[in-house]
């Protein structure tokens, strides 16, 4: 299973404030005190009015444009839909006009970094934690090694 990163959070970021899908759950203040637009993004759900619709019990993959976006990208990644069906599925998901659910797929569908994770080879999910798990034990060691040094 292929994960979203850092760079495409930013990304979807980019996405919401482009096309004004924030001003629900903007919080003027912490806006302000961001410097990265992956600060800004996350923001947008670590927000006071969204940790209120989640105490009453509402799903962010719900209302929540981040949320929305991060699914669709995740589906995309992992081939579960196509770049054929991206814009009604944007349209659909996030309410937009036809023509701004046309932009986004544009956009979506022109980033590097979601292109080198569809090409990417699958790796299966047993085999993602135990390379996981070697990767973090390779890890320990070297930072173990450099303080033995």
């Amino acid at each position: 299973m292929k994960t979203i990163n850092n760079n495409i959070i930013s990304f979807i970021g980019e996405i919401i404030f482009k096309f004004e899908l924030e001003k629900e759950f903007l919080d003027i203040e912490k806006d302000k005190e961001s410097n990265s637009m992956l600060e800004r993004t996350l923001n947008l759900f670590f927000n006071d009015k969204v940790v209120e619709r989640k105490k009453r019990g509402e799903n962010p993959i719900d209302f929540h444009p981040l949320s929305k976006l991060t699914v669709i990208i995740d589906n995309l990644i992992n081939n579960r839909t196509f770049f054929e069906e991206l814009p009604f599925i944007v349209e659909e998901d996030l309410g937009v006009s036809l023509e701004d659910a046309l932009e986004i797929s544009s956009m979506i569908e022109n980033n590097q970094e979601i292109k080198n994770l569809i090409e990417e080879e699958d790796v299966p999910e047993e085999d993602f934690e135990s390379k996981e798990k070697r990767e973090q034990i390779i890890k320990n060691k070297s930072i173990a090694s450099e303080f033995l040094k």
